[in-house]
């Protein structure tokens, strides 16, 4: 490394340490053309430096640009002082201003070192915008990111302070519990407890939500609140051994209900498929005729009059 800054000193500081720390002013570059001695303090041969630049408008433009940017990399960044920006603006010389800016961009030694060599100022000025358009970049994403984050975290805040509030007023109406758990806290519970599968469950979470926005006294209401409940009764995760014995539930049908020999047959039938084949697919009977006329009637047969379990696909029959 030959090349190199003049600079005078402009204040010598003593650190508690011992070190010592200086303020320098720069004055001009040089580069080193030979070494004279180094003994009893090193002393060479400099060759100043005169720095390059052609006034033009695109020389203007470039310089005003590479100003904008700096200015909101010093607006974006959190630990930049406030006096930046004045002495960034209070700087005309563009190569003073180049100078400036390298000597403050994010950029490792061997970066910074290569822009003290250049001597054009209009070559340096746009090594310097490239720069500065990179930072630019990752502070604009920086600066995104979290102004979705502080969003989402003022909608996360927004929405529990309104909660606690609705909460507040259904326990003064009357619509919670002893402690302060409301119906649809209460639904919830259930239902996940029910562990129903992914699509009911997503469809009974929207259902829930509407039931938290609507007036206890809409007639809507109680539609939706017994939907729920109905969710939150079904044995979604229980299973039970199926009871397949033709004779006996020949038994029980006759027995619970007069008449309605082809729909007898036809669970019978049914019931003798799935004893031949139990690892066949589940397809529950179709029991087609118009309503009243008493397809619905065995459904009641999985339990059997007095309790026994036929067949637990019954459960799911109806009438077609």
């Amino acid at each position: 490394m030959r090349w190199g800054v003049a600079c005078m000193i402009l204040k010598l500081f003593k650190l508690p340490d011992g070190n010592q720390s200086i303020i320098v002013h720069g004055l001009t570059r040089f580069r080193l053309t030979s070494v004279e001695q180094t003994e009893p303090f090193l002393l060479g041969r400099v060759e100043v430096l005169e720095e390059t630049f052609e006034p033009s408008p695109e020389f203007d433009a470039l310089l005003a640009s590479v100003r904008q940017q700096a200015n909101r990399v010093i607006e974006l960044s959190p630990n930049t002082p406030d006096e930046a920006a004045q002495v960034l603006n209070s700087i005309t010389q563009p190569s003073a201003l180049a100078d400036f800016l390298a000597a403050n961009l994010q950029a490792d030694t061997p970066e910074k070192q290569a822009l003290l060599e250049e001597l054009d100022v209009e070559k340096r000025l746009r090594q310097i915008a490239a720069r500065l358009a990179t930072q630019l970049d990752v502070l604009e994403l920086q600066s995104k990111i979290q102004s979705q984050v502080k969003e989402n975290i003022d909608k996360s805040q927004r929405r529990y302070y309104l909660q606690e509030q609705m909460k507040a007023i259904r326990k003064e109406l009357g619509e919670g519990d002893a402690s302060g758990t409301s119906e649809v806290d209460s639904l919830r519970e259930k239902i996940v407890a029910a562990n129903p599968p992914e699509v009911v469950m997503k469809e009974a979470t929207r259902e829930l939500t509407r039931l938290e926005s609507i007036p206890s006294a809409s007639p809507e209401y109680g539609v939706i609140r017994t939907w729920l409940q109905i969710i939150s009764e079904l044995p979604w995760s229980t299973a039970t051994t199926d009871h397949l014995d033709l004779a006996e539930a020949r038994k029980i049908l006759d027995r619970d209900h007069h008449d309605l020999d082809k729909v007898k047959r036809r669970i019978i039938e049914y019931l003798a498929v799935r004893k031949l084949k139990p690892e066949g697919g589940r397809r529950d009977p179709l029991l087609p005729g118009a309503a009243g006329r008493g397809q619905d009637e065995p459904r009641q047969e999985h339990r059997g009059g007095d309790g026994t379990k036929i067949h637990s696909g019954c459960a799911r029959w109806r009438a077609r």
